[in-house]
């Protein structure tokens, strides 16, 4: 029996092969911000599972990972680039001052 927009459910719609897909602007798409997302969540779930039993793990508190112990923080930022990094780029040099700028 059709839906509400006169479909039978399990069933493919037809689609008209007169309509072209959209054009995008490739400057415009968000693969590599997803893929950045993903990865985040992937590492996280890393950091979750090998936890010791006196840490905690706090997830886009003081950075992107943070793991505390005994007094002690572990921050992180978490990053997939494509490009190569170096330390000496002002991105390296602003998470290295949010290091040594972080208290547990």
């Amino acid at each position: 029996m059709p839906d509400s927009m006169g479909e039978t459910p399990g069933q493919e719609p037809e689609v008209d092969p007169s309509v072209a897909a959209p054009i995008g602007q490739v400057a415009r798409e968000g693969w590599n911000s997803h893929r950045g997302y993903v990865y985040q969540v992937w590492i996280s779930i890393y950091q979750w599972l090998v936890l010791k039993v006196n840490e905690v793990l706090f997830l886009e508190h003081a950075e992107d990972l943070a793991r505390t112990s005994d007094g002690t923080i572990d921050l992180a930022q978490v990053r997939q680039v494509v490009a190569s990094i170096s330390l000496n780029t002002d991105k390296a040099r602003a998470a290295t001052l949010a290091r040594h700028g972080a208290v547990a």
